[in-house]
């Protein structure tokens, strides 16, 4: 799952100082490789903005320095961003991460990995800033939930880069944090850990790059034509910008893998690349490529308000799409990026629609038919106030099931005090094609049975079963 790249200028005379000389540019660019489509988004995200962990147990809070702005995954993670400061993050996945280790006392609070990429962006100005708050390891415990739809930990490691040219490589091995600190590491794949990825490019760095190149989508191949690209291409573009974005984009490229390409169903970061990004730190701006798109977009933050009070945005990238097979009998809807997307989004943002809360009461003759709605539906949860996600309607089902077989027959009081506690804390997000009342309407499609379009809405099962209220 993914690379990521640090280009940076190399300076015509460096023993020649002169202040009145242009900066050199900075580019970061990133693939983005998945096996399953990941719904993203583009968001922005003002300055003091409270925040959390996005886990349950001490959750760690701050409130943000610096606006942003990000590319969502699975209406519930930051995988990439900017920030005003020109500070870049990147989050790729890494098999080998580990984050249990021995408790602390005090307890540390915790962190989601989703939400690790958005507190370096809204905390950090530079990774020299970031390096040195996090060194000690001590901030948060790192917590990995599963990613949606599978079950499979979201193990991940952390690059960043600045408008210096600084760069940083945040991994988790054997439970503890290594940090890789310094300008010279530029390229970041996946596995295996960095320090092993280094010693295998060793070995490429010796070979004539214009002659023989590893070729597959293995992470340390990609790992060594990045490398050896960034080395090889003209980096004195220092009065051109245009051509330094070009150039990123021509190496990030050239590591992409082609649509429909997977080689491992157990392995879905060995997969297409969904869709690349090229933050230029030094103009603020952040261009976005996604794979089924016919064209380059981008946002320019100088011309963006991220301030505080501006609010929380995004750009509505999706759109449903139904499928025919040949039978033409209608396939599920798939929800795709919109192929127009292209040029300047930067006015393009719109007001996030805060998310709509719901409390769900029922009696004990229709717990099962619930639990079959819950669990069975398949919808995201998503608080636009902390970017997380909460919860997941297969995990409640799950947990009734669980406490069901300790307990003495179906609902019993101790197994619904759960299932309750945790329904209530469920966030619908309310956004594009009247989200709200399309998903309450499949809550209830499965048994047949009609809900009003209002959002207060009461669902009747079995002599008034369900009761679904906004609150």
């Amino acid at each position: 799952m993914c690379t990521r790249i640090l280009y940076v200028d190399r300076q015509i005379n460096p023993l020649i100082y002169d202040p009145n000389a242009p900066s050199p540019n900075v580019v970061t660019g990133r693939n983005m490789d998945w096996a399953t489509p990941l719904e993203s988004e583009i968001w922005a995200f003002p300055a003091n903005m409270k925040r959390q962990g996005g886990t349950y147990n001490l959750p760690f809070t701050w409130t943000s320095k610096y606006g942003s702005v990000i590319t969502s995954a699975l209406n519930g993670a930051t995988t990439d961003g900017i920030n005003t400061e020109g500070l870049v993050a990147n989050l790729l996945f890494l098999a080998e991460s580990e984050y249990d280790r021995e408790p602390q006392n005090p307890p540390l609070p915790t962190m989601s990995t989703a939400a690790w990429t958005q507190y370096v962006l809204d905390s950090f100005g530079t990774v020299e800033e970031a390096v040195k708050a996090m060194e000690g390891d001590n901030l948060f415990q790192m917590n990995a939930p599963s990613i949606p739809g599978s079950d499979k930990k979201s193990t991940v490691h952390l690059s960043i880069s600045d408008a210096t040219g600084d760069s940083a490589i945040f991994e988790y091995v054997g439970g503890a944090l290594k940090i890789h600190h310094g300008k010279d590491y530029i390229v970041m794949t996946n596995s295996p850990i960095y320090e092993k990825q280094l010693a295998i490019n060793e070995y490429w760095e010796k070979k004539d790059g214009m002659i023989v190149l590893p070729g597959t989508n293995n992470a340390s191949d990609r790992f060594a034509r990045a490398s050896f690209y960034l080395s090889a291409v003209p980096r004195d573009h220092i009065n051109d910008v245009r051509t330094a974005i070009a150039t990123t984009f021509s190496i990030i490229r050239n590591a992409a893998v082609p649509v429909g390409l997977m080689v491992d169903p157990d392995k879905p970061n060995l997969a297409s690349t969904l869709w690349s990004t090229v933050s230029d730190h030094k103009n603020l701006v952040y261009y976005y490529a996604n794979t089924r798109s016919a064209s380059v977009c981008w946002i320019d933050l100088k011309e963006l308000k991220l301030g505080e009070g501006s609010g929380v945005r995004k750009i509505d990238m999706l759109e449903e799409v139904n499928t025919l097979e040949w039978s033409e009998k209608p396939k599920k809807p798939v929800i795709i990026e919109k192929w127009e997307l292209g040029g300047d989004l930067t006015q393009e943002f719109v007001p996030a629609v805060k998310c709509q809360r719901f409390r769900v009461r029922y009696s004990l003759s229709g717990i099962d038919e619930v639990c079959q709605i819950l669990g069975t539906s398949r919808f995201s949860t998503f608080d636009t106030s902390s970017s997380r996600a909460i919860a997941e309607p297969k995990l409640l089902h799950r947990l009734w099931l669980g406490d069901r077989r300790t307990s003495k027959g179906r609902g019993s009081i101790p197994a619904i005090n759960v299932l309750t506690g945790r329904l209530e804390k469920v966030l619908f997000q309310s956004s594009r094609r009247e989200h709200n009342s399309r998903l309450l309407s499949r809550m209830v499609q499965r048994i047949e049975y009609p809900i009003p379009k209002s959002l207060n809405a009461v669902v009747s099962l079995k002599a008034r079963v369900v009761e679904i209220v906004k609150i």
